[in-house]
């Protein structure tokens, strides 16, 4: 696992490579840090999974850099649109019915986000694509805040740590279902 500190000006070309070549980072945002990886790439998302020892069945989220990418990959209705110009970026993430992405993702519904965290939404930007925004942690344990426990928990899986250092502890996003009108994870929001 190569480390770069967030505030590196060569981070985002670094990070965006890594994800070009369809490996993984692991980066901070306003809740925890988080797992990236090209969201349009099921072999990417694959790896996820095994570095997450996640059940299949438990859908992983997406982060997009702004609206704009938003509405070139998902077909949004008034209330999302609503939600996502009241409350995004930030720790807020929208559950809607999944057209385009990989079923890996979400079966029926997938769930998105836009972080709340400049450096995350720079990455994406010059990517071109949404990455994957699932906390790194081990599926059933708690997030990680601090860069030494996720060097020790993932140095074999990731290829780049993007090093915001220690985080404060804040409790993931607010998950909400869009069409039924509920919030499935009450969260930082």
């Amino acid at each position: 696992m190569e480390i770069i500190k967030e505030n590196d000006k060569e981070m985002v070309n670094h990070a965006v490579n890594v994800l070009r070549n369809g490996e993984m980072i692991i980066y901070p945002t306003e809740t925890c840090y988080g797992i990236g990886v090209d969201a349009t790439n099921e072999k990417s998302i694959q790896k996820v999974y095994v570095a997450k020892r996640r059940p299949i069945e438990k859908p992983i989220s997406i982060a997009f850099s702004d609206i704009k990418m938003v509405k070139k990959f998902i077909d949004l209705n008034e209330n999302a649109l609503k939600l996502i110009k009241t409350f995004m970026p930030g720790p807020l993430t929208l559950v809607i019915k999944n057209k385009n992405f990989s079923k890996l993702l979400g079966i029926d519904n997938i769930g998105f986000r836009i972080p709340d965290r400049k450096s995350v939404r720079n990455i994406i930007k010059k990517f071109g694509k949404p990455i994957t925004s699932t906390s790194a942690n081990i599926s059933g344990e708690p997030p990680l805040y601090d860069p030494n426990e996720i060097k020790k928990k993932f140095w074999m899986v990731a290829s780049l740590l993007i090093d915001g250092g220690i985080l404060d502890p804040n409790p993931p996003s607010t998950v909400f279902d869009v069409d039924r009108k509920i919030i499935l994870r009450k969260g930082k929001l």
